[in-house]
């Protein structure tokens, strides 16, 4: 077991799935025999000091699941980009990862980040949400 933190659309209907690009890495849940489907765009494990910015840039202490709106996006993409910074992350992260493990994964958070809030311009009735199993 351990912390695993993520960021999904919820309720994405499923006829829009072409929408979705092909750099978002991440899984796609469908939920049979219904119109719909969850898709995580971010994933973490075991990054308590990234689950601690996260929740502070949503000014929260909710557990489970904080519903995100566009708003939220920028908060979270600044509260991300420290940990760009090897000292910042060796020293804030609290991870088993080391930073070079986890940078990539850190990148494709940011531009999948990037599109989700561009895409919910004109889709502003999406679903996210910011999902904590602490």
């Amino acid at each position: 077991m351990g912390l695993d933190n993520g960021i999904e659309i919820r309720n994405f209907k499923k006829d829009k799935l072409n929408e979705i690009p092909n750099f978002i890495q991440y899984t796609k849940y469908y939920i049979e025999d219904e119109d719909v489907a969850s898709i995580e765009i971010a994933y973490w494990r075991k990054c308590w000091g990234v689950r601690a910015a996260i929740l502070d840039a949503l000014n929260s202490d909710e557990e489970y699941g904080i519903e995100i709106n566009r708003e939220d996006i920028p908060k979270i993409i600044e509260a991300l980009i420290p940990f760009f910074s090897k000292e910042y992350w060796t020293k804030e992260a609290n991870s088993i990862w080391e930073f070079e493990e986890y940078f990539n994964n850190m990148l494709s958070i940011m531009i999948n980040l990037k599109w989700l809030y561009s895409y919910m311009e004109d889709n502003p009735s999406l679903e996210i949400v910011f999902y904590d199993s602490y």
